[in-house]
C-alpha cells in the first residue's frame, strides 16, 4: 500500500499531506510491531526462567513473518 502511495505521490495523484499521513501511520504500525516482538521476547525469557529452561538461539524470537 505504501509503495502505491509513493508512486501516486510521484505522479501527482495524491497530495503531500495524504502521503505524509499514510507514511506516518505505517511507521507507527511498524514501531508497534517492534514493541510487541520485544514484549514477546521478554515474556519468553521470563517463562523459561520460571520453568528452569535455559534459553537457546532457537527461542530468541527472531522469526520473521
Amino acid at each position: 500500500a505504501i509503495r502505491r502511495s509513493e508512486l501516486a505521490g510521484r505522479a501527482g495523484l495524491v497530495d503531500a499531506l495524504a502521503y505524509a499521513n499514510a507514511r506516518a501511520a505505517l511507521l507507527a504500525k511498524e514501531a508497534e510491531r517492534i514493541a510487541l516482538r520485544q514484549q514477546i521476547a521478554e515474556q519468553r525469557v521470563a517463562l523459561q526462567t520460571l520453568l528452569g529452561i535455559a534459553p537457546d538461539a532457537t527461542s530468541s524470537g527472531h522469526q520473521e513473518p
